[in-house]
């Protein structure tokens, strides 16, 4: 059996899967957080038209990917990223490079992403689950 289609439910629960089994051998080897974490990934249309959205939610004891819906106002984002599929791809392939998609405008980010340096030590296993799975 293949991977799933990027962006579909399936590609959520894959990865979803990837973190958590990977996050159940993690230690905290600085500060542990006080504070849960939720990401918003909003994939668009060129029109900017959102056709796909996801959710990191993370704490200091577990990591979730969730699948999100267009307009889903009920989970609240301390950060927010916005971009189309194929920057998403792009990136996630080592093709693009997110800093410099984001000074092009390719990427709109909402949110302090200061909030993020507390799980700094997680992130790179979040990003690895994430781009392995394409």
């Amino acid at each position: 059996m293949g991977k799933p289609e990027i962006f579909t439910k399936e590609w959520i629960e894959l990865i979803d899967k990837k973190v958590c089994e990977e996050f159940g051998d993690f230690e905290w080897e600085g500060n542990v957080p006080k504070t849960p974490l939720n990401i918003i990934y909003e994939i668009v249309a060129e029109a900017k038209t959102v056709i796909f959205v996801y959710h990191i939610e993370c704490s200091p004891d577990e990591i979730h990917i969730l699948l999100g819906a267009p307009n889903d106002k009920s989970n609240v984002a301390n950060i927010t990223y916005r971009q189309t599929k194929e920057v998403a791809l792009g990136i996630m392939e080592g093709k693009l490079d997110s800093h410099i998609e984001f000074l092009m405008g390719n990427i709109e980010i909402q949110g302090d992403v200061r909030e993020l340096e507390p799980y700094s030590e997680i992130i790179p296993l979040i990003s690895s689950a994430i781009g392995g799975s394409h």
